[in-house]
């Protein structure tokens, strides 16, 4: 018998796996990675609340727990997304690993981006939903974005605030990009219950609402003169509706 003959009569080489400790290497190094990349967001995002704010005062601590922030959110990504990869039985809790990680994103100021990142995430990702269920979360997605446009129309455009909207854009829409390992569905044919998309669904736009009139409270407060302790009035109380200005003034 020939080479040739023989060869076809072997069974095909198995390709080997790598072994366990070059698998969690590796793992290790796509979690460090993607934290990199979340800290140089963060930094990016530094940036541009420096540039929109009305009045920025440099502080090391809120930088450096943005930069932080950023950081644990990426690595939180980097872990929905190996877990997607892994069984199944690990994508699940790896999505909620990977949301929880990214909660900081919407602390303080933050939490007024929440209804944006979450309707845009499920409109660009939850792509086994009917067009017009992916349109609701997408609509509830633009009110914020545009409410700080008219903001930063109103404080007067200049050359760093056009930059720093536009970073924002940038900043949030690379967030909602990051998304996918925890939007995304599975494509194992599981279905959410009907109840996780009705809260789907409805959650975002009652942010939208609560955001809308605490926001009002705040702009009607603002209007009010403040009093001092001898009874003189000291003028208007700042304008406290301009979260995310405020937010880099720490």
């Amino acid at each position: 018998m020939d080479t040739i003959t023989l060869a076809q009569t072997l069974p095909p080489a198995v390709p080997r796996r790598p072994g366990l400790m070059l698998r969690a290497l590796r793992a290790a190094g796509g979690v460090v990675a993607c934290a990199v990349a979340g800290a140089a967001l963060g930094t990016v995002a530094r940036w541009w609340m420096r540039l929109l704010a009305d009045d920025p005062e440099f502080s090391w601590s809120g930088t450096i727990a943005i930069v932080v922030v950023f950081a644990v959110a990426g690595a939180g990504h980097a872990v929905a997304a190996l877990a997607r990869q892994a069984r199944r039985q690990w994508a699940t809790p790896g999505r909620v690993v990977g949301a929880v990680l990214a909660l900081g994103l919407f602390g303080a100021a933050g939490a007024v981006m929440l209804p944006t990142v979450a309707g845009g995430s499920l409109a660009l990702w939850r792509r086994d939903w009917p067009r017009w269920a992916r349109a609701l979360p997408a609509v509830v997605a633009l009110p914020v974005p545009v409410s700080i446009a008219e903001e930063a129309v109103d404080a007067g455009l200049t050359t760093g605030r056009v930059l720093g909207f536009f970073l924002f854009l940038a900043t949030y829409g690379v967030i909602i990009r990051a998304m996918q390992p925890v939007a995304a569905p599975l494509g194992d044919g599981w279905r959410m219950p009907r109840w996780g998309r009705i809260a789907a669904v409805v959650g975002p736009p009652t942010s939208v609402c609560h955001s809308a009139d605490e926001r009002r409270w705040r702009n009607r407060s603002s209007r009010l003169p403040r009093t001092s302790s001898d009874g003189a009035s000291s003028g208007e109380v700042p304008d406290s509706a301009r979260l995310v200005w405020r937010s880099c003034s720490t």
